[in-house]
């Protein structure tokens, strides 16, 4: 089956984990036996192979290329996103490759820069459109549904009136796939995708099982990897562990990037404290390993962090909050869920920890490596059968 699958940017330009998450669905759906497509957002018109993934870049059709929003004022950031809304300029480029490479199914990863007008460019040509929300921007300009530090407890009134073009190119849709039930709920309780069928595809990766680190230590090492933002909530896991830690005994890892300013704040808050190591960007196989417990304290409605599937992916029991769609995926025998309101929950999860015997350990590293394997290894056939239903729907209008 041909597959066009559309993202805002592609390899080698990561964002976060969603881009990382599209090249691994890309080169997953090959292995699946279908003809993958990539059509990306850049600069300028350019055609590549990418790993065997046939990758068409085309110039924006927007006032900036959204892989630069950050080096944008906030006049062009407001103008980007009314024209986001329904940009019909993306109909000519994006229906000529269409028409080229008549694919099946019309997959929208991240549907920044294409604009959801993409949908109705597809539906006028008679292809299924699989939509799949791994972020708000359906939803939220900032895509985030974070706003001066706090969860939006629902779709603020700006929000609804910039995105309101959005919602009704949604109805173009024919699937809708959540990286989470919590995401598909978020959507449709605003009547976003009112036509389309409704599926929750969790992100997998290959398992990369190893050893927990403290059976070569003699103490246990939790660790962070991600952005280290506020959203994250690093600077709280710094305070929470070293008062968990008073016998100094234990250590911290603290991996990835961010704001100067937030780094520096976090490292004077751990300088006196020798068992905290920041260790800046470095590779998952060289984190993971040094690990025994991962620490996912994220303070916004994540709506499911790949962190997660990384650490299970390496057998890692977490220490997760409870906001987006983190709680579907742990339990008691995976981990531990705290609350991302009270702050001592996290301390006293991190000193339980601590004080946790090594068979206990042992054995939630084999419920995970259990865990993972049951539900988090079957992404790709998921696609493929939701690619093979909707192939019988070409060519018919939805209703």
């Amino acid at each position: 089956m041909k597959v066009a699958l559309i993202s805002s940017s592609y390899h080698p330009y990561y964002r976060g984990g969603g881009e990382y998450s599209v090249k691994k669905l890309a080169e997953g759906l090959a292995t699946q036996g279908h003809i993958v497509t990539v059509i990306t957002a850049f600069h300028n018109d350019e055609q590549e192979t990418v790993e065997g993934v046939a990758v068409y870049r085309i110039k924006h059709p927007n006032i900036y290329w959204s892989y630069t929003s950050d080096q944008q004022p906030a006049y062009l950031r407001l103008i980007w996103h009314l024209l986001e809304g329904y940009n019909i300029r993306v109909k000519k480029p994006l229906q000529h490759l269409i028409n080229q490479i008549k694919p099946d199914i019309v997959h929208i990863r991240n549907v920044e820069d294409f604009s959801p007008y993409a949908c109705k460019v597809a539906y006028n040509l008679g292809i299924p459109v699989v939509v799949t929300l791994n972020s708000y921007t359906w939803l939220c300009p900032r895509a985030t549904m974070f706003r001066n530090g706090q969860n939006c407890s629902r779709q603020c009134l700006d929000c609804k009136l910039i995105t309101y073009s959005k919602k009704i190119a949604s109805q173009y849709v024919n699937a809708v796939v959540g990286v989470s039930r919590f995401m598909v709920n978020r959507h449709t309780q605003y009547s976003y995708f009112p036509k389309a069928s409704q599926h929750v595809i969790y992100t997998s990766m290959e398992s990369s099982f190893t050893k927990l680190a403290f059976i070569t230590n003699n103490y246990k090492t939790f660790g962070f990897i991600g952005r280290i933002h506020p959203s994250k909530g690093v600077l709280e896991i710094i305070k929470a562990f070293i008062n968990a830690n008073r016998e100094k005994r234990h250590r911290l890892l603290i991996a990835g990037t961010g704001s100067d300013d937030y780094i520096k704040r976090c490292q004077e808050l751990a300088q006196y404290s020798s068992e905290i190591v920041f260790l800046g960007k470095v590779d998952i196989d060289d984190f993971y390993p040094k690990v025994d417990i991962v620490v996912i304290n994220s303070q916004w409605h994540e709506p499911f962090p790949r962190v997660l599937v990384e650490a299970y992916a390496y057998g890692r029991p977490v220490i997760a909050t409870d906001t987006g769609g983190i709680p579907e995926m742990v339990s008691k025998e995976t981990g531990y869920i705290v609350s991302h309101k009270q702050k001592k929950q996290l301390e006293r999860t991190l000193m339980h920890f601590m004080e946790m015997v090594d068979k206990k350990l042992l054995s939630m590293q084999e419920n995970v490596k259990a865990f993972f394997t049951q539900n988090m290894h079957n992404e790709f056939q998921s696609y493929s059968k939701l690619y093979e239903s909707l192939s019988l729907q070409k060519g018919k209008q939805l209703k």
